[in-house]
């Protein structure tokens, strides 16, 4: 993020508001989202298909990653299901279930890896986002991510130099 670029382009302040994503925006999360869904995707496998799933992770990586969360726990379990690779425990769930599931799973891992610090700020970003709220007030948060993770991330990513629960609202 460019401050130098905030302070001389009278055009990004002349606006009402900003609404941010989350992801590559504010925080370097994709590498933390990546680990938390192969975690718990491992969970989910036949016990016979544990030790070969790390064949599966860049095909995985270049079919499912990069959509909203609807889309990609959809695909996610497109993936598993055409190759017979969920346990009996997750196949014999709805699609509803399974996303929930997910969703679930993924986000105690998520809360885990970001209080390691292991999602971190991208540079400017706090510097920005406190000049954005001086400016407007709070700020739109939207992101394809779901509450349970984006939340738990921002606060613990920015936490510590930022009111995130006053600055941001999720739309």
């Amino acid at each position: 993020m460019n401050l130098s670029l905030l302070n001389s382009d009278r055009s990004v302040w002349s606006c009402r508001s900003i609404v941010f994503d989350v992801d590559g925006t504010l925080v370097h999360s994709e590498p933390v989202i990546q680990k938390t869904a192969f975690e718990t995707i491992k969970t989910y496998l036949n016990d016979d298909l544990i030790e070969s799933f790390e064949q599966h992770i860049p095909a995985m990586k270049e079919e499912c990653f990069g959509f909203s969360e609807d889309i990609f726990s959809s695909k996610i379990l497109n993936y598993l299901s055409s190759r017979a690779m969920l346990n009996t425990s997750i196949s014999s769930v709805s699609d509803r279930e399974f996303f929930a599931r997910f969703a679930s799973d993924r986000s105690d891992r998520w809360k885990t890896f970001c209080s390691l610090g292991m999602v971190k700020p991208l540079p400017g970003a706090v510097a920005f986002v406190k000049q954005a709220y001086e400016r407007f007030g709070p700020l739109a948060l939207n992101t394809g991510s779901p509450e349970t993770l984006s939340k738990p991330m921002l606060e613990l990513a920015l936490g510590k130099e930022l009111d995130v629960n006053k600055i941001f609202r999720l739309v």
